[in-house]
């Protein structure tokens, strides 16, 4: 009796420290995943930031073009002006001289006279073409300003018109892949220049598991061969539950482990296919803390319980600009 309670307390102590060992492992990769989850949650509020300054720098260099304009316009009409005023001066000179040549002959001090009134609308037109001429440098330079401004926002407008249409193709391109799983809780979106793929729970695992059934594997994989064909796009993939708490089995305590789980889960299945590098996909679990609806009727909490593959562009030469 005494060698069976002895081997039994032997085998009791040997299974809990397979089981803290697993638990070990899987607060380690959890630490991990939280950490790299952290970073491009990061790196993609920065970007956004940036985004967001990119547009109100364009919006000041729109508002600048126009007032440019304005002044390029209203100097281009100071210019008709004086030009007009140059040309009047110009008629009235040769009046005078005019005038002057035939009263050569004539009374010495009407000469006199109409010789200072020569001299005196000489200097005046002397005065009106350095200013003409101060004018139309300052207009010059104004105009290149104004292309040099005007350039800039084009390249930058172009290159976020670019980045807006490769991701609205995208969309499209996932949306005619995925178009078979539609009604079966899979909806494809954009938000803040990225392409959601949001997918319910119903379509990929069963209640409080995380293995992925057939049809999901299908689903994800379909992602997996667009993203596999373009390789400058970042991937994000969120694992999301309702509020109601989950019972713990095993190294899974709580609704955040189970996300975590998922997520980790969709991404094993993307990065089946070869095209598609692990440097470019993170996981993360976000468990109850982000939902899309009040979890307040059982339709919202299965609304909640949703796995989002997040689509995000490279903006490299949009950031080089500015840099520059």
């Amino acid at each position: 009796m005494k060698k069976i309670l002895t081997l039994s307390a032997i085998i009791f102590v040997f299974t809990s420290c397979v089981s803290m060992q697993k638990f070990r492992d899987l607060e380690t990769k959890y630490n991990e995943t939280s950490s790299r989850a952290a970073k491009l949650e990061q790196d993609n509020l920065n970007q956004s930031i940036q985004i967001n300054e990119l547009k109100a720098e364009i919006a000041r260099l729109t508002n600048q073009l126009a007032k440019l304009q304005k002044e390029y316009d209203d100097m281009e009409t100071d210019y008709r002006l004086a030009k007009a005023n140059l040309e009047s001066l110009q008629s009235e000179y040769d009046d005078l001289s005019t005038r002057f040549a035939t009263a050569v002959a004539g009374n010495r001090q009407e000469n006199q006279k109409l010789l200072q009134e020569l001299q005196a609308s000489r200097d005046n037109l002397l005065k009106r073409e350095a200013e003409l001429q101060d004018q139309q440098r300052e207009l010059n330079r104004l105009m290149a300003e104004f292309r040099e401004k005007e350039q800039r926002v084009n390249e930058l407008q172009a290159i976020l018109d670019k980045s807006e249409s490769e991701m609205r193709a995208l969309r499209d391109k996932v949306m005619e892949a995925l178009l078979g799983f539609t009604d079966r809780g899979l909806t494809v979106y954009t938000k803040d220049g990225k392409v959601y793929v949001s997918m319910d729970e119903r379509l990929l695992f069963a209640s409080g598991q995380w293995q992925v059934n057939a049809e999901g594997q299908r689903a994800v994989r379909q992602v997996a061969t667009i993203l596999a064909q373009n390789p400058e796009i970042s991937v994000m993939v969120e694992g999301h539950t309702d509020n109601v708490p989950m019972r713990g089995r095993g190294d899974v305590r709580d609704n955040l482990d189970l996300s975590v789980m998922r997520a980790t889960a969709i991404t094993r299945i993307l990065l089946e296919n070869k095209g598609v590098s692990p440097s470019r996909v993170v996981s993360a679990g976000r468990g109850e803390w982000m939902p899309i609806v009040a979890n307040d009727t059982p339709e919202n909490r299965a609304r909640n319980r949703r796995t989002e593959i997040i689509l995000t562009p490279r903006l490299d030469e949009l950031f080089n600009i500015l840099g520059n």
